[in-house]
């Protein structure tokens, strides 16, 4: 069956079930009022009947025998139809009320959904005008970088005339541009997620609207099949010669179905496949045609190369919490209610959805990573579903188009980096990868021989100098865990570990046995010393 969550999406779906509820709540407010007005008939109906009677009474006394008796009967079968319609009378009037109130429910729980999209929307708006902003500042100051270097290249080539003192500013002014190319491409990077999380946020808005007004619709629905059953129930009591209108209109509202009424809306105003479109981290250090030196490019891109590897590494950390609750709800039924279960699938898609944007930035970083460093190139799962091109002053946009009923299973694929780092860098692993993909990894790190004097560093758990990285205290272990990363310590109760940083809330980095990695913050117990 079809769902408003399935076949309305954007902003065009939400103005589409918007109209539509519009339009069902005036039909809505004219339903109650003509049962109103009804409802006036039968009451000034049964008070004329009252009259009658009234005035057959007065004249019972001009008749004798039979004929009184009759007539008698007469105007006592007229105060017991006027009682009857007062009764129908009474009745219309309470369905009416009934219905009014309804319909106010209606349209102030109506306004409430909208209202909240219309926050999301707003600050998806503006994270928008933000990314954009941000992208713009980045390019502007890499360009200006640019500039710098290429000056700086010109100088010491004495294809310009420059003394040494301006070779010393624009060496100082190239370091300063560094570094503000940096800041900038981290407030970039930062700004790209904040898109996507407000995307997200906008996105479960619309679903989340749409699944409320389905609801409501059914609800008004069925209110409505009751009102008209009612209303069929008023006039079998009260009129027997309308049977056969009764029983034709009982036929109708017998057919009657929300889940009937939700198919056609679907299928006549529905917009088909929802086709979510995210964008995509594409710095300037991604582009091949600027005159950037190559070691910054490298430099960058390997920074945001491990920045989304490990942004990827607590998506997925995040999403098997949630899958465990998932299988809690399909496990006990009754332990939560459909719409709990709902939000925790949604929960799990968005997660995937997010996953694929991660995957997406590094699968383009790395690319571009391999391409300057003359590796091979990286094939991807998720490469049919990018798009790069150019919009607006010619920056480029590279956005992810997966369909939505195939996110899960291209979230699901596995995801690895095949970017070998130059001599003297620190190779990365996927922090995804299970035991033997860890193990296989780490056999095909290059030997020292390859690396000549310089050696190759390996990766952060490696055996390391002790006095390389600077303590922020001690902690002891209260719980065994078990590494699931290259980059995790496998910790037992007793340990005493040594704290170098804090910075995440939920993993600490620290040092047991002359290795460095990462452990979970809530499995140890800081010691006062």
């Amino acid at each position: 069956m079809a769902s408003y969550d399935q076949c309305f999406w954007a902003n065009s779906g939400y103005e589409t079930i918007r109209k539509h509820n519009k339009m069902n709540l005036e039909f809505l407010k004219e339903f109650y009022q003509l049962v109103q007005e009804r409802g006036d008939l039968e009451k000034d109906f049964s008070n004329k009947l009252m009259k009658l009677t009234q005035r057959g009474n007065k004249s019972n006394h001009l008749c004798l025998g039979t004929i009184q008796s009759a007539w008698s009967k007469f105007t006592g079968n007229l105060e017991s139809e006027s009682e009857i319609h007062s009764k129908l009378a009474a009745s219309l009037d309470t369905l009416s009320k009934n219905l009014a109130e309804f319909h106010q429910m209606q349209v102030k729980d109506r306004k409430a959904l909208e209202s909240q999209f219309e926050k999301h929307n707003r600050n998806y708006s503006d994270r928008q005008s933000k990314f954009k902003l941000a992208q713009k500042n980045q390019f502007s100051k890499l360009r200006e970088l640019e500039q710098y270097q290429v000056a700086l290249s010109e100088a010491r080539e004495n294809r310009i005339k420059s003394t040494e003192k301006d070779i010393v500013k624009l060496e100082g002014k190239t370091k300063r541009a560094e570094e503000v190319g940096e800041r900038v491409s981290v407030l970039f990077s930062s700004t790209a997620k904040s898109l996507e999380d407000a995307r997200l946020g906008w996105e479960g808005a619309i679903y989340k609207y749409a699944r409320d007004s389905q609801l409501m619709e059914q609800e008004r629905i069925n209110t409505l099949s009751d009102s008209l059953r009612q209303y069929i129930g008023m006039l079998d009591m009260t009129a027997p010669k309308l049977q056969t209108v009764c029983q034709e209109l009982s036929e109708v509202v017998t057919r009657i179905s929300p889940q009937s009424d939700i198919q056609s809306t679907c299928n006549r105003v529905g917009m088909g496949e929802y086709l979510p479109e995210q964008c995509l981290y594409y710095g300037y250090e991604n582009m091949e045609d600027t005159a950037l030196k190559p070691e910054t490019r490298r430099l960058m891109l390997e920074r945001r190369l491990t920045e989304f590897e490990e942004a990827i590494l607590a998506t997925q950390k995040g999403k098997v919490g949630v899958q465990q609750l998932s299988s809690a709800y399909e496990q006990t039924p009754n332990f939560s209610t459909a719409t709990g279960q709902d939000d925790v699938r949604r929960q799990l898609l968005e997660m995937d959805t997010l996953t694929n944007f991660l995957k997406a930035s590094h699968f383009i970083i790395e690319k571009s990573l391999l391409t300057l460093t003359s590796q091979s190139p990286s094939n991807s799962h998720l490469e049919p579903y990018i798009q790069i091109a150019s919009e607006g002053k010619g920056l480029p946009q590279s956005k992810l188009k997966v369909p939505i009923q195939d996110v899960t299973n291209i979230a699901d694929e596995q995801h690895s980096s095949i970017y070998q780092t130059i001599p003297g860098a620190v190779q990365k692993v996927d922090p995804s990868y299970g035991k033997n993909n860890l193990l296989s990894a780490i056999e095909s790190f290059p030997d020292e021989s390859e690396y000549g004097a310089t050696g190759y560093q390996g990766p952060s758990t490696e055996v390391c100098d002790t006095t390389s990285n600077e303590t922020l205290g001690q902690c002891i272990a209260q719980y065994d865990y078990a590494a699931q990363a290259f980059d995790e310590l496998t910790i037992a109760p007793g340990d005493v570990i040594s704290i170098i940083e804090q910075d995440d809330p939920g993993w600490w980095k620290g040092k047991l046995n002359n290795r460095i990695g990462v452990f979970p913050a809530t499995y140890v117990t800081q010691t006062d010393a």
